[in-house]
């Protein structure tokens, strides 16, 4: 259970950096999930927002991926910072991570313990 949901923290994290980083900070382009048509939870929850005619110009313009520019993707970035997706996945990555901490809590403290517990927490606090 620690690993499953340390690594569930750490892919809602990860699909946050398309969303809220520069590319020179995790070494990968803004926006790439959106150019390889990838929906992530960022999205989803942003979707559960809106009514169906924003679901689909926003789905319209994922379906375009590599072709995606620039001003799309920062349109579609800023659909879902608007619409919540930013804060409720953030949200769920932290869940995550407390259920991985507490999935090991009955173990003796340890210094073994405190790393997993210390790593599970940098899953969701780290910046790249």
């Amino acid at each position: 259970l620690y690993g499953e949901n340390t690594g569930m923290a750490f892919q809602i994290k990860d699909d946050l950096f398309d969303y809220i980083t520069k590319s020179s900070l995790i070494g990968k382009p803004v926006g790439i999930d959106l150019k390889e048509k990838k929906i992530t939870l960022p999205l989803i929850y942003a979707f559960t927002q809106v009514d169906d005619s924003e679901k689909k110009a926003i789905t319209k313009l994922i379906k375009r991926g590599n072709k995606l520019t620039k001003k799309e993707i920062q349109f579609i970035i800023d659909f879902v910072k608007s619409n919540g997706g930013i804060e409720y996945s953030m949200e769920k990555a932290y869940e995550y991570s407390k259920s991985a901490i507490e999935a090991i809590a009955h173990f003796p403290d340890s210094a073994s313990k405190q790393s997993l517990i210390n790593f599970s927490r940098f899953v969701v606090e780290r910046n790249s």
